[in-house]
């Protein structure tokens, strides 16, 4: 069975892991989608976009360190290109011509399905020919079935209503997603398939001579409204009454137009670190490996790549009890749940992990479970998709 899946760096650390398990099964062939705006992801630091022709092998993307630390997810596939955009206006004709390579490519292959890991606008120029020739061969993974608070935008719109109606089925990484899913979209509500998110593997191999366990609670991500930051930012004075020696790193780059109100922490300047930018993958896996564990404060989450990166690296976390997190976080064992919204719980569930250095109990129990092949588990369920579409 041959399957052509396209990904973008944006999503690459748990597309990645999908296809490694899934290249055992299938003739499988990878796009990677990169662009001005997503040079730079969670795992992947495209060096330049300056090529000739749009597909282009991984290593003439990739820095060497970077090509060799996914060189083995990406060894096993019948072949893997990175389709790259240097436009910056993904509406444009340079798109366009982008698009017809890409058909070219796809025709070469002949896959039996296509899967998108993620729609996106810049691949909106190749929806005519999927519907003349791959009609309900589709299969799409929707990790964000409605848009987060303050995140919507109109290109949203037009990526759903032109990939959806093409679509056999749809896959998600948690139950949460899959309901709000059928409810906001009931007429594809008997076409959805559920997996399940695992640790990301990949960060292992970006870490470097990190100190593990470095005295510090970590925050990483882009800083938006829904992460709940601000709530942490009232939780931390909370903590430093008890535990006035505590270190905290809040890691990640402002979402556009969001601005966080840190006036809260300006007398506790040497227990908190800002690093307000986009954090490169190496820095962030030496960050991950050198926290004792990791804070998600969400208001919502339809599931969480930040879970996934703390547990790949035996960070346990504190999270709050919303969308996805309840399907993931096993109470005490990998994590702790709270309310949402409410600083004072927050900063006790902080405590309890500090005190007698509880949190070590939770990082014993997720050594224990690295020992585990958790990605094929998908693998069956995906490949029984695919063939009902052959």
């Amino acid at each position: 069975m041959v399957v052509f899946y396209y990904t973008s760096v944006a999503y690459a650390d748990c597309a990645i892991e999908t296809i490694n398990a899934l290249k055992k099964h299938v003739e499988l062939h990878v796009v990677i989608e990169v662009a001005p705006e997503s040079k730079s992801g969670t795992i992947i630091e495209a060096q330049r976009l300056d090529f000739d022709h749009p597909l282009v092998d991984p290593a003439e993307v990739l820095s060497e360190s970077g090509y060799q630390s996914l060189k083995p997810y990406f060894d096993g596939c019948a072949s893997v290109k990175f389709v790259v955009h240097s436009y910056p206006k993904s509406f444009s004709i340079p798109s366009l011509k982008v698009a017809r390579q890409l058909v070219k490519h796809i025709d070469r292959i002949r896959p039996g399905v296509i899967h998108f890991d993620t729609i996106t606008h810049r691949s909106l120029g190749i929806v005519p020919y999927l519907y003349v020739k791959y009609f309900r061969k589709v299969v799409i993974s929707i990790h964000d079935p409605v848009p987060h608070t303050a995140e919507f935008n109109w290109r949203i719109i037009i990526n759903r209503r032109s990939y959806y109606s093409l679509a056999a089925a749809f896959c998600f990484y948690s139950d949460y997603s899959r309901q709000l899913f059928e409810k906001e979209y009931p007429r594809f509500s008997k076409n959805t398939l559920s997996l399940k998110m695992q640790p990301y593997t990949s960060y292992r191999n970006f870490a470097r001579q990190a100190e593990k366990n470095g005295g510090y609670v970590l925050f990483f991500g882009r800083i938006s409204q829904y992460k709940g930051v601000d709530d942490l930012v009232h939780a931390i004075p909370l903590v430093l009454q008890k535990f006035p020696k505590q270190k905290f790193i809040i890691a990640g780059s402002n979402f556009v137009g969001y601005q966080l109100d840190t006036s809260g922490l300006q007398n506790y300047s040497e227990n908190v670190q800002f690093i307000n930018r986009h954090i490169m993958v190496n820095e962030l896996a030496d960050l991950i490996e050198g926290c004792d564990f990791v804070v998600c404060p969400y208001k919502e989450a339809t599931q969480s790549g930040v879970l996934m990166t703390a547990f790949s690296c035996d960070k346990p976390v504190v999270a709050t009890a919303v969308g996805a997190f309840r399907e993931y976080v096993v109470e005490s064992r990998n994590g702790l749940l709270v309310e949402p919204g409410n600083p004072e719980k927050l900063s006790a569930a902080i405590i309890h992990c500090i005190e007698n250095d509880f949190y070590l109990s939770m990082t014993e129990f997720l050594e224990a479970e690295q020992q585990k092949d958790h990605w094929n588990g998908n693998v069956d369920r995906l490949v029984a998709t695919y063939r009902s579409l052959l």
